[in-house]
């Protein structure tokens, strides 16, 4: 049974020895350079990752994250009276255009007041008008005295005599009339 599950058959059991031994050696040195290899490669790999982490390391970020902090709190303190003097500079700006805005509108609304009030005066003028007006007088019923001579109004009662002839204007038209008394 041993002879068909071994791979390789000795004549002799110091044969065999032999063969095992030699074996044994070829095993062991295979195991020994296997071991040398994977240590050769093992401290690359540490010499390389040794590498990465000191040039990680020597980055500003890592060796002194507080330098770039204060660079930046710096810039931001530099950038603060600027930031101030351009909202000042944009609000006054903004506060001259409001200005600026402001009186054109009172100006307008100044202007549109002055109208509004002419409008009024011209308005109760020309309801005065109307009122005074001889022919609006006339649509009352009224009649107006002319002189058929030379077609003055005739003020009074005294500046007519019997021979004075007359024309009384209407509303709708006028009529000759003769002075009686």
């Amino acid at each position: 049974l041993c002879d068909f599950a071994a791979d390789v058959r000795a004549p002799t059991p110091s044969a065999a020895a032999e063969i095992a031994m030699r074996e044994k050696a070829a095993l062991s040195q295979n195991l020994i350079n296997a071991d040398q290899i994977l240590l050769r490669h093992l401290k690359q790999c540490i010499h390389q990752h040794r590498l990465k982490l000191q040039t990680i390391t020597c980055q500003p970020v890592i060796s002194d994250p507080y330098a770039i902090i204060g660079q930046l709190m710096q810039r931001i303190d530099e950038m603060g009276p600027r930031l101030d003097d351009s909202l000042k500079g944009k609000l006054e700006r903004k506060q001259h255009t409001l200005n600026v805005t402001s009186r054109q509108l009172e100006t307008k609304l100044v202007s549109q007041m002055e109208v509004r009030i002419r409008k009024e005066r011209l308005k109760g003028l020309i309801s005065h008008l109307k009122a005074i007006d001889p022919k609006n007088l006339l649509k009352k019923g009224y009649a107006i005295v002319f002189n058929e001579k030379d077609d003055s109004v005739m003020m009074s009662a005294k500046d007519l005599n019997p021979t004075t002839k007359v024309r009384l204007q209407f509303a709708d038209g006028s009529r000759k009339a003769a002075i009686y008394e």
